[in-house]
């Protein structure tokens, strides 16, 4: 089929083209933009540098016109403000008293004895140029008594500013009409290029060429690069058309043998799914059992879990137990030390008896001689004589209840024997059952140890169990995979078959069809030699 290509007679610049035209549009724009700036850079540091000398100026000038100021020396103010206006070539200068009105000025001789309440305004009207105004008050001890105001004119400012911007954009202009016409040049110098390659190409999609057509190739730039590119895909072109002309040629043979094995794959693969199938059957008979084993540990650990429940709350009662054995040992012993202890007293206490009763004694001896002495003494010891009859009753008394203290403190002391005694062999039997109830203490924890163990035992076993089901399950579903796919390949098998004949019938047909190709690019061989194309 041939195709119809027009000719390329206008200019058309392309992508690159376009790219270029665009890069330099760009670069005349940003050079603008940056001259632009430049302008308003150098026109707003030359505006601040006037700025700060007016307002120096100012200053100094508030300064040196204080005095003559607050003493109103109109002839002093205006020869400074003369001095001031000549040498500093400024737009006026005048200085305003504390209300306002003007007291000197230069410049502006028709404002003098004028309130000038917006007096920067005004200067901008009567004149009708661009005046910077400074105004800076006169001050003396922190009181205000007027204030000066200079005006400067930057209208030269401006017209130089102006000058420069014109210059910066008749220097633009001219540089992107240049860059413009530059790569215009370039342009339809690439254009003319470009033609002489499209026609090549146009005669091998057209067909008038074969796989030997190649470009000649001169000069170092883009278009010569595509040429040798255009050369080397041809020669590879070539070289793999004649080695799918010997690989269709092998493909035919080999298509037959595919035949021959696909039929025995598929033979082999049959007999596969069959055992896989009953491999499968086994497979889903241990899951069942693994899952029925699952169980049984499931329950053998509830109960077990229940046991040590059980074992553990024995443990926690005789460990209670033990607490208050232990508790009753210790009491049993302080009581054994207290009854020893009274037992101790005994002694004591008959020592205290005894010297009460040698008291009482000599306290009767005393009373005995008392009562003879009052017998002698006749009518004047009578009442003598009752005390010593009382004191005699006294000790007679005192040593009757002697008598049976020490009587009650011999009972005591047979039954503190017999306490002491029995305390005694509580203790060690209170000591026996202790170490008992540590034994059972100890039992105990070794059943809970026991049990926890058995359970622990259980649970890893239970783990694996349900391990052991999930795996069998997940072997049984890859079998169950498996199987499908070994369906599927007996399918795709018995597919193969029929394409592989189809196959066979296709490389008989590639190989006439490359061989038709072959044969008619040999007889156009010289033909081609002799019709090289010429590109540059």
């Amino acid at each position: 089929m041939k195709l119809h290509l027009p000719p390329i007679h206008r200019f058309n610049p392309g992508f690159r083209g376009k790219t270029l035209l665009l890069l330099g549009t760009v670069q005349a724009v940003l050079l603008a933009i940056i001259l632009i700036a430049g302008f308003r850079y150098y026109y707003a540091e030359e505006t601040e540098h006037v700025t700060d000398k007016l307002i120096g100026l100012a200053r100094a000038t508030a300064a040196a016109t204080t005095d003559a100021v607050i003493a109103s020396d109109l002839t002093t103010l205006q020869r400074y403000v003369d001095s001031i206006y000549n040498h500093n070539l400024l737009a006026y200068v005048r200085i305003l008293d504390r209300k306002g009105h003007v007291m000197v000025s230069a410049g502006e001789a028709a404002l003098l004895e004028r309130p000038l309440s917006a007096d920067r305004k005004f200067a901008e009207v009567l004149r009708g140029d661009k005046i910077f105004d400074v105004a800076i008050p006169v001050k003396y001890n922190e009181h205000t008594f007027g204030r000066v105001e200079l005006g400067l004119d930057i209208s030269d400012i401006d017209n130089e500013i102006n000058g420069l911007a014109w210059d910066a954009f008749l220097l633009g202009t001219v540089t992107l009409v240049i860059m413009i016409l530059l790569i215009a040049w370039l342009l339809r110098l690439m254009t003319r290029r470009l033609d002489r390659l499209k026609s090549a190409c146009f005669e091998l999609v057209q067909g008038d060429a074969s796989f030997s057509t190649r470009l000649d190739m001169e000069g170092e730039d883009d278009f010569a690069q595509i040429a040798i590119y255009f050369d080397l895909f041809m020669g590879q072109l070539e070289e793999m058309v004649k080695k799918i002309l010997a690989l269709a040629e092998g493909l035919s043979s080999a298509s037959k043998q595919a035949q021959d094995v696909t039929r025995n794959t598929s033979a082999s693969v049959e007999e596969q799914a069959q055992a896989i199938a009953e491999f499968a059957r086994t497979i889903e008979q241990m899951a069942d059992s693994s899952e029925q084993v699952t169980g049984q540990i499931t329950r053998s650990l509830q109960q077990a879990a229940e046991v040590q429940e059980q074992a553990q709350t024995g443990r926690g009662v005789v460990e209670t137990a033990l607490t208050d054995m232990q508790s009753l040992v210790v009491g049993m012993d302080e009581l054994s030390l207290t009854v020893t202890r009274l037992a101790g007293r005994h002694a004591d206490i008959r020592k205290t008896l005894d010297m009460i009763e040698s008291i009482a004694e000599q306290t009767n001896l005393l009373a005995l001689n008392a009562a003879i002495e009052a017998a002698r003494a006749g009518e004047h010891g009578r009442g003598f004589a009752v005390v010593a009859d009382e004191v005699r009753n006294l000790s007679r008394r005192t040593t009757e209840s002697t008598s049976q203290i020490q009587n009650l403190l011999e009972s005591i002391h047979t039954d503190s024997e017999r306490a002491v005694t029995t305390v005694s062999d509580n203790t060690e039997k209170t000591r026996h059952t202790l170490d008992q109830v540590q034994d059972t203490g100890e039992t105990f924890g070794r059943i809970v140890d026991a049990i926890t163990g058995i359970r622990n035992q259980n649970s890893e076993s239970a783990q694996l169990a349900s391990q052991q089901h999930l795996l069998a399950r997940e072997i049984l579903g890859s079998i169950i995979e498996i199987n499908a796919n070994i369906a599927n390949l007996v399918a795709i098998a018995r597919q193969n078959i029929s394409d592989n004949s189809d196959l066979a019938q296709y490389s008989v047909q590639l190989a006439a069809v490359v061989g038709q190709v072959m044969n008619d690019d040999g007889n156009n061989v010289t033909q081609e030699e002799n019709s090289s194309v010429e590109l540059f």
